[in-house]
């Protein structure tokens, strides 16, 4: 009977006021340390932990190993099989041609017409004039005139008078006759028939057709063969081969090497300080009217194309032309004027 009363007692104690206070208390307190030590303690170390590991392990792989491999091989790849056909092709081709067609004619037709004619004509009629008038005047003249003026005259009273005397004092009755006669009449018509022949036809003949002839002829065929072979040669054989190579090969490496390089640079510095470019910033902007407007690329992206620009102040175009700027600089001095007369109430000079 005892316990009969005391079960309802002592479970509505039990249940009614130490059940919730434990409860409460034990809830309360379990679920305060274990909830506020599992989120506050657990969550943070082990997500923290992980997240920084993974993450730190993912991008640093991906974008240190993956984004550089991956970039790398593409830009190399893309630029160097592009750049490498198209200038390769191009440079190659148009100097090639256009050196090659461009000396070989200009310089062939120019030097050999020029040299040809002008070597043969000149030395043609400078040696013409010159050797022939000099020489056969000058010797015809000397030697038919003054040879054998000069020496009959001489030869026949030297050895007239010579001979006269010596014969006459010497031999005075039977050489002095004699030897007058015969030396006197020998050697005068011998040395005036002899040097008037000689040097009135012989040297003018000789010496007119050598200068008139075989200079003329000899000068201007050597120089005309020579100049002309040349600067065929040169012009047309050495000019287009050495440039044609030197800008096929110049272009194909520079652009080969230069530009994927240059590239892969600029995006491995842009990952390392995490500094991304803007590429709805970049643009591109092609100068000249035969620009052949390459299509250049960052990040896998095509960059766009501007034809006018702003910097510092300055508008600047693809044609290089300073009208837009000077419109807007008088645009806005004219902005300035009418802000002054619409401020200025009275503009009488009193």
């Amino acid at each position: 009977n005892h316990r009969d009363h005391y079960c309802p007692l002592y479970y509505s104690v039990y249940y009614s006021v130490d059940y919730p206070v434990f409860y409460s208390v034990y809830y309360s307190v379990y679920y305060f340390v274990y909830y506020s030590v599992y989120y506050f303690v657990y969550y943070p170390v082990s997500y923290s932990v992980y997240y920084s590991v993974y993450y730190f392990v993912y991008y640093s792989v991906y974008y240190f190993v993956y984004y550089p491999v991956s970039y790398s091989v593409y830009y190399f790849v893309y630029y160097s099989v592009y750049y490498s056909v198209y200038y390769f092709v191009y440079y190659f081709v148009y100097y090639s041609v256009y050196y090659f067609v461009y000396y070989f004619v200009y310089y062939s037709v120019y030097y050999f017409v020029y040299y040809f004619v002008y070597y043969s004509v000149y030395y043609s009629v400078y040696y013409f004039v010159y050797y022939f008038v000099y020489y056969s005047v000058y010797y015809s003249v000397y030697y038919f005139v003054y040879y054998p003026v000069s020496y009959s005259v001489y030869y026949s009273v030297y050895y007239f008078v010579y001979y006269s005397v010596y014969y006459f004092v010497y031999y005075p009755v039977s050489y002095s006759v004699y030897y007058f006669v015969y030396y006197s009449v020998y050697y005068s018509v011998y040395y005036f028939v002899s040097y008037s022949v000689y040097y009135s036809v012989y040297y003018p003949v000789s010496y007119s057709v050598y200068y008139f002839v075989y200079y003329p002829v000899s000068y201007s065929v050597y120089y005309s063969v020579y100049y002309s072979v040349y600067y065929i040669l040169c012009y047309s054989v050495n000019y287009p081969v050495y440039y044609s190579v030197y800008y096929s090969v110049y272009y194909s490496v520079y652009y080969i090497l230069y530009y994927p390089v240059l590239f892969i640079y600029l995006f491995i510095w842009a990952l390392k300080w995490q500094m991304r470019f803007n590429l709805d910033k970049c643009k591109v902007m092609h100068f000249g009217v035969k620009n052949i407007q390459v299509i250049y690329t960052l990040n896998g992206t095509e960059l766009g194309k501007s034809k006018q620009e702003k910097d510092l102040g300055i508008i600047i175009d693809f044609k290089l032309s300073n009208n837009v700027q000077c419109q807007t600089a008088a645009a806005k001095a004219s902005k300035v004027l009418a802000w002054i007369k619409r401020g200025v109430h009275s503009r009488d000079e009193n």
